[in-house]
């Protein structure tokens, strides 16, 4: 079977069109995976994939950076790259399906709720990569190496994509790749968790976050047990991200869940080492500090979890 079709260009504008507009990803909610770091870290990094935005984003404290490998990324945007670049019959279909907006004249204005962000990044071998995001339902994920360095007051200030800064609605999900040793450190001091600079991090991550936002933990060693049911699975909040979703675990629920390699828990472990638990005390953390020292502000953002499904 031939993987080139060489005869398209002479088919008729309405069928071509058609055809481009139905290779357009569906505008549901997907995943963007970014590497978030400060300045210095960043400086160290490869430059040729920090994310390119506008000009006054350049002298930022904080910088998103894309994945080293595109086989591990997750990214939806990914799949926007070609047809932003393929010709202008793909790149008009993809201005149709996303318009992107102009920058700083927005800033006074208060855009549609489903407006598209658009951004490019320049890959390994200098050509631009274009992607689409939707703000007000698509997940941002973050690759943090070190949550307590960052101001999350910030973030919306320093990272124009999709913010609210810019006139959009704001990112309404975001999250953050849980790692394993985050489990074990509150584990080996529960019930006195809040007293840990990381815990303090999240807490201050959900105070200092707009209200109307999610906060998400997503375990990539968490999945759904294969045998529960459709009529079982409970899953309000989900995203898709290549060929897999991610979904949220309900707690009540999480008999429906398991863990692909097994938590390591070490010797004297209070057994709250798992991400499951590590959410539920962060979460209620946030709340605690809220209700005792900041209750003249808006409450928390709610701190979830998020697991592999299939689709």
């Amino acid at each position: 079977m031939a993987a080139t079709f060489h005869q398209f260009g002479d088919l008729p504008f309405e069928l071509r069109d058609q055809i481009w507009n139905l290779a357009v990803r569906p505008a549901c909610p997907g995943t963007h995976v970014f590497k978030l770091s400060n300045r210095e870290e960043a400086g160290a990094l490869d430059k040729m994939r920090q994310m390119v935005l506008d000009e006054d984003h350049a002298y930022a404290d904080h910088q998103l950076i894309i994945p080293d490998s595109n086989e591990s990324n997750i990214s939806t945007y990914l799949i926007d790259g070609g047809l932003w670049t393929a010709c202008k019959e793909s790149r008009r279909v993809m201005e149709r399906r996303f318009s992107p907006v102009q920058k700083p004249e927005h800033r006074k204005l208060r855009l549609e709720e489903d407006a598209s962000a658009t951004g490019y990044f320049v890959g390994h071998h200098g050509v631009p990569h274009y992607f689409t995001v939707l703000p007000h339902r698509d997940l941002f994920l973050f690759q943090v190496q070190d949550p307590t360095i960052l101001n999350w007051n910030h973030i919306g200030f320093e990272i124009p994509l999709g913010s609210s800064v810019r006139g959009y609605q704001g990112r309404l999900n975001i999250a953050i790749e849980y790692k394993s040793e985050w489990g074990l450190q509150v584990g080996k001091v529960y019930p006195h968790h809040e007293d840990l600079d990381l815990v303090y991090a999240f807490i201050r991550m959900a105070i200092d976050t707009t209200t109307s936002y999610n906060i998400w933990l997503v375990d990539h060693n968490l999945r759904r047990k294969c045998d529960i049911s459709a009529s079982e699975r409970d899953e309000p909040v989900s995203f898709s991200a290549r060929g897999q979703r991610l979904v949220e675990v309900q707690l009540h629920h999480q008999d429906q869940w398991e863990y692909v390699k097994k938590v390591e828990v070490e010797e004297g472990d209070s057994g709250n080492s798992d991400s499951m638990e590590f959410v539920r005390a962060v979460d209620m953390a946030a709340i605690n500090h809220w209700q005792c020292y900041e209750s003249f502000n808006y409450p928390p953002c709610p701190i979830g979890l998020l697991g592999w499904d299939s689709l």
